[in-house]
């Protein structure tokens, strides 16, 4: 393995290469290490990447007693190396919800977190750390302070967004909740220099009487020069209301931009947990981001992905559903982060006896929609129990152009009994998927679901690349096209439902068996589609469907299914 100029290089041994049945897969998994396994709790993390020295800083708490929680960190370069590790807060006070983030231009990172107080009058402290000489800035000082003492208000759940350009004098933004002792909860911020000078803290959102509005999120940096700003979302529950999922952009200078109410068709029965992306420009439009929530409904639950630009919500994507996550499982601690091209979520999953770490890659394509571009991969170290601590960060984040993210989460050592921290970098490294999935393929006798993607650009002059995956090995598939959107369930008597419509055309000089890890690829020339009986030249503008058919033997006999279906707007 080699790292060159942002670019990772794998050399096979031709010996194994042609030893080799089947396809041979680079996994995106690039490393895994322990944060901290010390005895005693440790839990809540957040994490940074700090460019200048390339590593990853974490922050979580400590437990060391039941009435003392100590904030914690840990830095760790990117190939799981300690470089450093040091109370950010020792002593009696309880420092609870610890988040982080860094400006690269003055080399410093900002830890925030709640100090709780005996009797509620809970400031937000914070604590800069310098990565260039690994050291702390000066002592801890108050971000939010709590109404002069005489608790008119208490404050609980920073978070706190950095920046990624390269000059110095750029500033951190900090969000709380801020809970008055009259009732009601509302959202507030300030700036933080990286002196340590605090700025003036100002509303955010909606200020409606006997609201609540908790999980202030935001971006971990302003996205730089071609975005320039902070992305922040939280939940807005009016007086006897509607849970809302609200969002907004701040710009660097502190100054507030407009807001929107992030709704669906429907409501949000239960959004309990929220993250936020940086802004991303893709295809030369205003910058996007991405918002991630649960949804807890009755069965099952969902992981929403909400397409934003401005103050406007632009798509929603669940997921779950897209992906062909399992629908029966709880999934928590929904996380999001842009690399320089894409973005990658993550998410705790529960299947009612292990929770597993999983991380998803989505494209964005036609300014609104998201393409599962990598299924979920299941990252090292399950857990029998959970706090569902999980925080990811991009190296883009820091001014990198790069695919790496960086997780860190929170597991349960059976062993000691207690909670320890891990981490894993990953990198978002396959092709783009110029095409959103839809429909649902049935399960086939896999236990999965066959799933079906796209590689390749929108553009109508160069060919794309149909990968189906999770099918039954060495069955016979085949590629199908329409002009149009249907739903035929039982397809020919089989267990599938064709989700295509229109003008229909099979790839039938293309037909082959999934190999013996249950893949198959063909070639779409989208100079030559079959429709109807005749070739389909596509032209910019136009949008065709594609799917994929295949064999299977179910405990009745010999059957038939297909995989999801995937749409593709040329351009």
């Amino acid at each position: 393995v080699a790292y060159e100029s942002n670019t990772l290089r794998l050399t096979v041994p031709a010996a194994f290469v042609e030893t080799a049945t089947g396809d041979i897969t680079i996994a995106p998994l690039l490393t895994s290490f322990a944060v901290d396994t010390v005895s005693g709790a440790q839990v809540d993390v957040d994490t940074t990447y700090t460019s200048n020295n390339d590593a990853f800083l974490y922050v979580y708490e400590d437990t060391f007693s039941s009435a003392d929680t100590d904030a914690y960190m840990t830095l760790v370069d990117s190939s799981g190396v300690n470089v450093d590790g040091r109370y950010v807060e020792i002593g009696t006070a309880r420092w609870v919800d610890p988040q982080v983030a860094q400006l690269r231009g003055d080399d410093v990172a900002l830890v925030v977190a709640t100090e709780e107080v005996s009797g509620g009058d809970d400031p937000i402290q914070g604590r800069l750390y310098g990565t260039a000489g690994n050291d702390f800035v000066g002592p801890s000082f108050v971000v939010a302070d709590t109404g002069g003492g005489s608790l008119t208000w208490t404050n609980a759940v920073p978070d706190v967004g950095g920046s990624r350009s390269s000059l110095a004098g750029e500033r951190f933004i900090v969000c709380w909740e801020r809970r008055l002792s009259s009732g009601g909860q509302f959202a507030r911020y300030t700036t933080v220099d990286a002196a340590g000078n605090v700025g003036f803290v100002r509303a955010m959102g909606p200020t409606d009487s006997g609201a609540t509005v908790d999980d202030v999120r935001v971006s971990e940096s302003a996205g730089g020069a071609a975005v320039n700003a902070w992305n922040v979302c939280f939940r807005h529950v009016p007086s006897g209301g509607t849970p809302e999922l609200w969002a907004g952009q701040y710009n660097t200078d502190g100054a507030g931009g407009s807001f929107v109410s992030v709704v669906r068709d429907g409501p949000l029965f239960n959004p309990t947990e929220r993250d936020i992306s940086d802004g991303l420009v893709v295809d030369g439009l205003e910058p996007a981001y991405v918002i991630v929530c649960d949804n807890f409904v009755p069965d099952p639950t969902e992981l929403l992905a909400f397409v934003c630009r401005g103050s406007a919500a632009v798509g929603v994507t669940d997921v779950s559903f897209r992906e062909h996550a399992d629908r029966t499982n709880f999934r928590d601690t929904p996380r999001v982060a842009a690399t320089s091209e894409r973005f990658v979520v993550g998410n705790i999953d529960f299947d009612a006896a292990i929770y597993t770490t999983y991380a998803t890659t989505l494209d964005l394509i036609e300014g609104t929609e998201l393409s599962v571009a990598e299924r979920r991969l299941a990252l090292p170290q399950t857990s029998t129990a959970s706090t569902l601590g999980l925080s990811i960060v991009s190296r883009a984040s820091a001014g990198v152009f790069s695919r790496w993210v960086g997780f860190a989460y929170d597991y349960r050592d059976d062993v000691n009994g207690d909670f320890d921290q891990t981490a894993a970098v990953v990198e978002a490294l396959g092709p783009l998927s110029p095409a959103y999935q839809y429909c649902s393929g049935t399960e086939n006798s896999t236990g999965d679901r066959g799933f079906m993607r796209l590689e390749g650009a929108r553009s109508a002059s160069t060919p794309k690349v149909a990968v189906g995956e999770a099918l039954p090995p060495n069955q016979f598939c085949l590629l199908v096209a329409g002009s149009g959107f249907d739903l035929v369930p039982a397809l020919g008597g089989g267990d599938g439902t064709l989700c295509l419509g229109g003008a229909l055309g099979r790839y039938n000089d293309q037909i082959a068996a999934a190999n013996g890890q249950g893949v198959v690829t063909f070639t779409i020339d989208p100079s030559s589609i079959p429709a109807g009986g005749s070739l389909f030249s596509a032209l910019p503008g136009d949008f065709y469907q594609f799917q994929i058919w295949h064999r299977d033997v179910d405990f009745a006999g010999p059957t038939s299914n297909l995989t999801n279906a995937v749409s593709i707007l040329f351009n």
